[in-house]
């Protein structure tokens, strides 16, 4: 009954370790020079491309996590432990996409790094460690959570009561919106 309650309690670590990812590689990437030029890092046009996209994958990872909670508080509040299927077909996608692009996010800076971000003593790479960890957790597996939502809207049985039961609803037109309580 708690299932959706509980696999929302990834969610603050996930984003934090994204958060010291990121941190720590702006920390790192402003002290590092070029080995052929001797420039800056910072002033390479990739570089700067390459961090705001991982900045804006960890914001709207931020901004999903946010709907998950305040979707979560609400049935809550009104002691709903069972989501109605609509709700937890979107929810359990939109979970399992918060952890992808904090994934994505970090793995792209880790890769921007070279060989020093691979090596263990990095602290980019042991928090890339431990969010692989995290996003490799069995309530966040990315088909077991993604094809449901496919089923959902194509109609086919998805073998979840709830959601099957909840097939057609809410209409066409919403099935690409977080359905509300």
């Amino acid at each position: 009954q708690y299932f959706q309650y509980f696999r929302s309690c990834l969610i603050g670590p996930i984003l934090g370790v994204t958060t010291g990812a990121l941190q720590a590689y702006v920390e790192q990437t402003r002290k590092r020079t070029g080995k052929v030029t001797g420039e800056g890092i910072t002033s390479q046009i990739p570089v700067q491309v390459k961090l705001s996209e991982s900045a804006a994958e960890l914001r709207a990872a931020e901004l999903i996590a946010k709907h998950i909670k305040d979707t979560l508080v609400d049935f809550g509040q009104r002691s709903i432990l069972v989501l109605p299927g609509a709700n937890r077909v979107a929810l359990n996608r939109d979970l399992a996409y918060m952890a992808r692009l904090c994934v994505q996010s970090v793995q792209r800076l880790t890769g921007m790094m070279g060989a020093s971000g691979l090596d263990e003593a990095n602290p980019v790479q042991r928090h890339f460690g431990d969010l692989r960890a995290m996003a490799a957790h069995g309530g966040l597996q990315w088909e077991r959570y993604m094809a449901p939502y496919g089923q959902w809207v194509f109609g086919e049985q998805s073998g979840d009561p709830e959601i099957d039961r909840a097939m057609g609803e809410p209409a066409i037109e919403d099935f690409f919106l977080a359905p509300r309580p």
